[in-house]
């Protein structure tokens, strides 16, 4: 079939390894067409060989999307046509996107799974995703599995009213946490 299996998208790959997109072998595989229809007013029927080697992340939605391989049919080719991402193949509900909601995360377990927003992140810690923001947010997953525990220690040693201060505690705790971080950087020595 002539493809780079280390080139392929793991959106792509993961949709092969569910079943959603078949494959036999022979070349033709590569005309399927993966779907097809109007976006932002342009036509699209995008083929398997269009989003093979499509990024997982759609980090260039402010700059029309330049990197995204599903290219419109009803514009001139050398006149710049209209560019998208196809998102979700690995759900088997491929949309087409900007990028700004094509992010496939390749942390996951397999060939991973589409997320959306890119803002969104995978915590190393939980294994689950959260909204990061621009910023950099702490996992939300973390901090309330870090609050039921608070909770469940307070019944246990029979304070209800324990439970109320869990969230004074939280500002607390992130401040100790801020003191920490500066005390690292200021022991941090440079070679």
């Amino acid at each position: 079939m002539g493809v780079s299996a280390g080139r392929v998208g793991s959106c792509v790959k993961s949709a092969m390894g569910k079943g959603i997109i078949t494959l036999t072998g022979d070349k033709s595989d590569l005309e399927q067409v993966v779907i097809e229809g109007d976006y932002e007013g342009h036509d699209f029927k995008v083929l398997l060989k269009d989003v093979l080697y499509q990024a997982d992340y759609g980090d260039d939605y402010e700059d029309g999307s330049e990197g995204a391989t599903a290219i419109c049919t009803c514009c001139d080719p050398d006149d710049y046509p209209m560019r998208a991402y196809v998102t979700r193949l690995c759900q088997g509900n491929p949309q087409f996107d900007s990028g700004k909601f094509h992010n496939h995360c390749t942390e996951c377990k397999g060939f991973g799974k589409c997320i959306g927003d890119y803002r969104e992140s995978h915590c190393e810690v939980c294994n689950k995703h959260w909204f990061t923001g621009l910023t950099g947010f702490p996992c939300d997953n973390c901090q309330q599995k870090k609050q039921r525990e608070r909770m469940q220690k307070a019944l246990l040693a029979g304070d209800p009213r324990g439970m109320y201060r869990i969230f004074q505690d939280d500002s607390e705790e992130e401040e100790e946490e801020e003191e920490e971080d500066v005390r690292d950087e200021e022991n941090c020595v440079i070679m």
